[in-house]
């Protein structure tokens, strides 16, 4: 947790005031939760890409059907 409140300058947060419209108005043929189509909407607003180190079918589903790029770290 103390990582958490010294994150570098470079990581910022985006208000929900932006990133809940988007959320909303995600398309996506399989059922998303709220983390899940968090991480789609921010992907696409700042025009990023959804990179894990394990696989999340649903979240997986979601990018191709948004057209944001998703990679698995070996």
């Amino acid at each position: 947790m103390a990582s958490l409140n010294d994150l570098p300058q470079t990581v910022g947060l985006l208000s929900p005031r932006v990133a809940v419209p988007v959320m909303m108005a995600l398309r996506v043929r399989r059922s998303l939760n709220m983390l899940s189509a968090e991480a789609l909407a921010v992907a696409l607003l700042v025009g990023g890409a959804i990179v894990l180190t394990t696989d999340a079918p649903v979240l997986r589903s979601g990018a191709e059907d948004v057209g944001i790029e998703y990679r698995m770290l070996p």
